[in-house]
């Protein structure tokens, strides 16, 4: 199955006998509001890139800059 988006994985997972392999804070998010429980997968996942996409009008307004290094910082 496919998504359009991540949040949409813990309500499906929580109305189905699905499982899903996602990012280990948002499966503890989804633990802690929906009827799920996380588990250690029995073995090691590669990692993967996150990318930043915006318009070049953007590139110097302050709120975008300070949004795009907030996030850069949390996932490196």
């Amino acid at each position: 199955m496919k998504v359009g988006h991540f949040l949409s994985i813990g309500p499906i997972v929580a109305e189905t006998d699905f499982l899903a392999t996602i990012p280990r804070n948002l499966a503890l998010s989804f633990e802690r509001t929906l009827n799920v429980r996380t588990h250690q997968p029995p073995l090691r996942l590669p990692s993967y890139a996150v990318s930043q996409y915006w318009h070049a009008r953007f590139n110097k307004e302050a709120g975008s800059v300070w949004l795009r290094a907030t996030l850069k910082q949390l996932f490196s």
